[in-house]
């Protein structure tokens, strides 16, 4: 089935012998960095939108093929129509809550003004891109749209923007719902790397570890991406939203407490001494799982990996 009615005789998918070429955004981050190391290891020729940061872009990617134009849309709008690309993964963002003014403008920028010059640019493509698009399960509660953050409001401008762009100008695209990511190797601050850095015999402060989380490892979520370009390249009818959830869900006390039965970790949880967040969400929208694509790496087993792997300490 098509995802959508063609209006235009020139938006057609490219033909599959033709060289691949995709756009990525967002690719210093951890998902989009994973993302583009499988593109290239899939032969596809990569195209990286950044800000003046490129550092680990550079090892993977030539000088030529990172365009430091995030701020500027008309070259993001020009470059689109240069490349003509078969696919545009935007994975860019800013998190940070509450945001200062200057984050919010930054939430948007990365959100909404970025996406809509890539869609604008992808709508004058002689062959539409498919358009994949990074969304949150923070945009949602009780199975309805509930804004938690004003990232995920932003989230949702962009998404918002794809229907308009899907129907009238005939970009097959669809948001994938991220949830919590886990994996070697990543920057951010995360707990798991919290856990592993810390010294034997520590006191650890958490929440009271009630609320539920569904876990995924990041291999799998940027795997999730090449499949959803697929499936939408083979005209597959999507819903607009798809969730990368594991499917199995766990209160992160009792993942912490397996975790440690496991691992033999040597620190004492002292549960309830830091606070939830306002906005914390205790059960994750349970939406519609990516079709033909499902999380392999059990949350337990995982992190559990994850502390023990001497490749993943810090030094």
């Amino acid at each position: 089935m098509k995802t959508m009615p063609q209006s235009s005789a020139t938006a057609s998918i490219r033909r599959p012998d033709s060289k691949t070429i995709a756009i990525v955004t967002g690719g210093n981050g951890y998902v989009g960095f994973e993302l583009i190391r499988q593109l290239l290891a899939g032969g596809v020729e990569v195209h990286a939108i950044a800000h003046v940061h490129t550092g680990r872009l550079a090892n993977v990617l030539p000088a030529s093929s990172i365009h430091r134009i995030a701020s500027d849309y008309p070259a993001i709008n020009a470059l689109v129509q240069q490349l003509q690309p078969d696919a545009i993964f935007h994975l860019a963002a800013m998190h940070s809550e509450p945001p200062t003014f200057e984050q919010m403008l930054g939430m948007i920028h990365c959100s909404v003004m970025l996406g809509a010059a890539l869609l604008h640019g992808a709508q004058a493509c002689r062959n539409r891109p498919i358009f994949v698009h990074a969304g949150t399960y923070w945009q949602f509660d009780k199975n309805r749209y509930s804004p938690k953050t004003f990232y995920a409001a932003a989230k949702q401008s962009l998404h918002d923007l794809l229907a308009y762009y899907r129907q009238v100008h005939s970009i097959p695209s669809v948001t994938l719902v991220l949830y919590d990511i886990f994996g070697p190797h990543d920057p951010r601050p995360k707990l798991w790397t919290k856990l592993r850095e810390a010294p034997p015999g520590s006191v650890f402060p958490v929440t009271s570890g009630n609320q539920l989380i569904e876990l995924v490892h990041v291999s799998e979520v940027a795997r999730a991406f090449r499949h959803a370009d697929s499936l939408l390249r083979q005209e597959v009818a999507l819903k607009p939203f798809q969730c990368l959830r594991s499917g199995v869900r766990i209160s992160l006390r009792e993942l912490l407490e397996k975790v440690q039965d496991r691992t033999g970790l040597d620190i004492t949880f002292d549960w309830g001494a830091v606070p939830y967040p306002p906005a914390q969400i205790f059960e994750p929208w349970q939406g519609p799982i990516l079709r033909g694509w499902r999380s392999t790496i059990g949350p337990v087993d995982g992190i559990a990996e994850l502390i023990l792997s001497t490749s993943t300490r810090q030094s």
